[in-house]
């Protein structure tokens, strides 16, 4: 039998901050943990900023909390049945189900509160995300890498002509700008 080939991708890759918060998030997507598996074997070929890591870094725990309270909300059934049917079998098991639901909650909630408290021992993606985030590669845009600054003036330069990626309506930075006289911009060409 032949050996299988390792398929070399001729490609870089640029994840969203919001799409590592996800791992985090109770979302209707198809996110899963396969996902963290792939991002750490291609961390040679994934463009990495400062920016995203400080993003996720600052915005992590609130993602976590999000979900605390989405777990909470799990059992919130509260079983009133009329008189006449409250020594049922079905009513029996329904209370059984939700003491075997609130044990299940409890420990969903400490599982949670641990990756919070120390992420380097109980978060696994936080774990290969200090990897990416610290491989030492030309594409990881992070501090020691003096490309960020070309980087950043040539994104201020497409921002300032509006070209994307930008929301609609979106001209905070030139308003920033304008207002504290760093950028001079006759009032009838301003875009407000």
């Amino acid at each position: 039998m032949a050996k299988k080939q390792e398929v070399k991708i001729d490609a870089l890759i640029f994840i969203d901050t919001n799409i590592l918060l996800d791992f985090y998030r109770i979302r209707r997507t198809d996110v899963s943990m396969k996902y963290l598996e792939e991002i750490e074997k291609h961390k040679g070929i994934i463009i990495s900023t400062s920016q995203v890591e400080m993003e996720y870094k600052k915005n992590r725990q609130s993602a976590i909390l999000e979900s605390i309270s989405e777990v909470k909300k799990i059992n919130n059934v509260n079983l009133s049945v009329p008189a006449i049917i409250s020594d049922a079998k079905a009513v029996e098991m329904i209370k059984k189900s939700k003491k075997d639901i609130d044990d299940q909650q409890k420990k969903l909630k400490e599982r949670i509160e641990k990756i919070l408290k120390n992420p380097n021992l109980n978060d696994p993606v936080f774990k290969i995300l200090q990897k990416v985030f610290s491989h030492n590669s030309p594409i990881n845009l992070n501090r020691d890498n003096k490309q960020r600054f070309t980087i950043r003036r040539l994104a201020l330069k497409r921002f300032m002509l509006g070209y994307p990626p930008r929301k609609s309506g979106d001209n905070s930075m030139e308003m920033q700008l304008i207002g504290n006289g760093l950028l001079n911009v006759p009032k009838r060409q301003r875009s407000i």
